[in-house]
């Protein structure tokens, strides 16, 4: 069930309002069949950092390389593309939000480091209301049972549809007693009622002193009594009134927020094709992190000039393994070694290996107290990046459990009903 009553996601994109114009460019953004998309871009990224992987013998010309990434990362962090795919990602705001630190995603680099962390698939900010398989009575009697099941073309009769997107919306927020308390026992005396009359039971009646809360009298009855009228009052009548008024009320509600396309079929293939390409890019994420994983955080941080760069972000990976590499060597007195802190100079070069390390830090620009400020804040974001499980945008979960729960494999004709204990 939704923990929120659903409500408008703009942050960064409002595809409610898109024109086919509009949705067609997002399209082709994400395309491999376009030349300027973000997917062919990626093939381009792959191939400098093959060529810069290859030429580490040669400090000048990989560094000639180094720049040419950074220019490329560079148009690419400043892409909407970059901020549209991590939306349709679940990332609203453009941004990880840790207990104790934000990861920026409008830097590539940080989105290659966490992409094998991402929600498996992407998905739009409205309901994808698939519907309802139905089989026939045998089929359905079978597949009632925990497990998987195999059935034949024949016992399948259709896939029934109730609800368009916006209606799912309605109905969901009427389902939650934080969207409206009051709405919320209305819908649920509509959908008891509605249980009741299928099994045939018949409600009872509690007429009673609302302040001293004395029952007055009982009494079974699809009937109630208006004792100020005197009359009798069709109970699933009233009822089913006064859920069309909350359901009208919510829609109205709902409609105002525009929070499903206005401007283009909410079942067109289009939206499909706008995911579809989406995940064709998370999957070339994925390759460059796999190819690419230790040379990554050579282009980390970026802040200075190019040609500083490069030595600097090596010595920030090169200090880090020289320090989990010593953190349990003995020899070193009281002093503990940890990879979040960089140990004083003379602790480093106590260590075999320490003096050429302070040496090469020494030439930085800025030299060791520039480096010791730029260090910690470097693996803390590394250590969060990495251990850290990431979480999507609440907003992103809210259709979750709605629709897909049954688990259709049409590949081999099988089903499969997950059981779990009952309450």
């Amino acid at each position: 069930m939704n923990p929120t009553p659903v409500e408008s996601i703009k942050s960064n994109f409002d595809f409610s309002s898109f024109t086919d114009k509009e949705l067609q460019e997002k399209i082709d953004d994400l395309s491999p069949n376009i030349p300027s998309s973000l997917d062919n871009t990626l093939t381009k990224l792959d191939g400098f950092l093959t060529i810069y992987k290859a030429i580490d013998k040669d400090m000048d010309a990989q560094q000639i390389q180094f720049s040419n990434i950074l220019e490329l990362l560079d148009e690419i962090n400043n892409s909407e593309t970059l901020k549209l795919f991590n939306y349709l990602f679940g990332y609203y705001e453009n941004k990880i939000f840790l207990p104790n630190a934000t990861i920026s995603l409008n830097n590539l680099i940080n989105v290659l480091n966490v992409i094998d962390k991402f929600e498996p698939f992407p998905r739009l900010p409205w309901p994808k209301v698939n519907g309802f398989l139905l089989f026939n009575e045998e089929t359905e009697k079978r597949i009632l049972k925990p497990g998987n099941h195999s059935f034949a073309e024949d016992e399948f009769y259709c896939r029934v549809k109730v609800f368009n997107s916006e209606e799912d919306i309605i109905i969901g927020n009427l389902q939650m007693p934080n969207y409206n308390n009051r709405k919320n026992d209305i819908f649920k005396l509509f959908v008891n009622f509605k249980i009741a009359k299928c099994i045939g039971k018949t409600p009872e009646i509690e007429y009673l002193n609302l302040k001293t809360q004395e029952i007055l009298g009982k009494d079974k009855n699809w009937k109630i009594q208006d004792k100020n009228k005197n009359l009798e009052i069709e109970l699933d009548e009233y009822v089913s009134k006064l859920f069309k008024k909350v359901y009208l009320d919510t829609e109205e509600d709902i409609k105002n927020q525009r929070l499903v396309p206005k401007n283009i079929d909410i079942e067109s293939n289009k939206w499909d094709e706008l995911l579809e390409n989406a995940n064709l890019v998370k999957d070339h994420l994925l390759v460059l992190q796999k190819r690419h994983k230790y040379i990554l955080d050579h282009f980390e941080s970026k802040d200075g000039v190019a040609k500083n760069l490069l030595k600097r972000n090596k010595l920030l990976i090169e200090v880090r393994e020289f320090l989990n590499k010593n953190k349990t060597k003995k020899g070193l007195g009281s002093v503990s070694i940890d990879e979040r802190f960089l140990p004083d100079r003379n602790t480093i070069e106590a260590i075999p290996g320490g003096k050429g390390l302070m040496k090469r830090i020494s030439l930085l620009d800025g030299g060791v107290i520039s480096f010791k400020r730029i260090y910690p804040i470097w693996i803390a974001q590394k250590l969060y990046k990495e251990n850290t499980n990431i979480e999507v945008d609440k907003e992103f979960r809210k259709y979750d459990n709605r629709y897909d729960v049954t688990q259709l494999d049409p590949d081999n004709m099988t089903i499969k009903n997950n059981h779990t204990q009952g309450i």
